[in-house]
């Protein structure tokens, strides 16, 4: 994501980046891309021996005005400062945060399972189960389209979706809801299921691929939507940034490598997330 112009990326690192031996890489980043938020004291990672911090830019050089939040996730409730960029150039050592106690809008908090409900909300893409027809046509082919007609909301290819990679479209899915119910109601062994994901199609959200050996997870803008080959996740306020930190830990060699162990393998699935 980093290597394309204005492509995001959050990064889990040492909070040794905070220190004097972490100037270069302050620098570099202060001067090469836009910083959207540091989060400082995280303690999720119960399992590490030294403190971790989240890293999250854009890029693209930040403007004259830019400025960006630290927050101090080990505080209760969590302390925000904003940081001028230029400023935080400028300063000897080139430090990130003015004080270690006072920092992202993001905190770690909105990552633990038993927040994601709050935070988050997810579904399976949209689902257009039949191989009957109607009026003489595969009921298919009248919701999946080449042109996007009067209801056509893009739909990404599945076999697209790779961790932070720019999708690529497989036509139209027609969100007509009254004839999705009215088909699924009159043909047998049929299922149009449409209305779940209304509320993702002006969203920018995350795409996961189904059927994959591991998670691979993208960004998909809005007005556009996965099959039923893929899920959707999207903040439940609009929240960008912390859209981004959910995506880099679902695309971390940590989760995979959980993934790998079978740790969230549904029963039945082979190896398959």
């Amino acid at each position: 994501a980093l290597c394309r112009v204005s492509g995001a990326i959050s990064l889990i690192v040492d909070t040794s980046i905070h220190e004097d031996s972490g100037e270069r890489i302050r620098r570099f980043l202060a001067k090469n891309t836009e910083l959207i938020s540091i989060t400082t004291g995280l303690v999720s990672f119960d399992q590490v021996s030294s403190g971790q911090s989240l890293v999250s830019v854009l890029n693209h050089q930040a403007h004259p005005h830019s400025q960006f939040d630290v927050v101090a996730a080990d505080c209760d409730p969590p302390r925000v400062t904003t940081v001028k960029q230029q400023e935080m150039i400028a300063a000897p050592g080139c430090p990130i945060i003015p004080n270690p106690k006072h920092g992202s809008v993001v905190t770690m908090s909105a990552l633990c399972l038993e927040n994601f409900e709050r935070e988050f909300a997810w579904t399976t893409g949209a689902q257009v189960g039949s191989a009957g027809e109607w009026n003489g046509r595969p009921i298919k082919d009248i919701f999946y389209t080449d042109a996007p007609l009067t209801h056509g909301v893009r739909r990404v290819r599945a076999a697209s979706i790779r961790p932070y990679a720019d999708v690529e479209w497989s036509g139209y899915i027609q969100f007509d809801y009254g004839l999705a119910s009215q088909i699924t109601t009159q043909v047998p062994k049929t299922a149009i299921v449409l209305k779940k994901c209304a509320s993702f199609i002006a969203e920018e959200k995350i795409a996961i691929r189904q059927s994959a050996p591991y998670l691979y997870a993208t960004l998909i803008p809005p007005d556009a939507v996965t099959d039923y080959s893929g899920f959707m996740i999207r903040s439940v306020d609009s929240n960008r940034i912390r859209l981004l930190c959910l995506l880099a830990v679902l695309n971390s060699a940590f989760v995979n490598a959980l993934v790998d162990q079978g740790m969230f393998v549904k029963k039945g699935a082979g190896k398959q997330p």
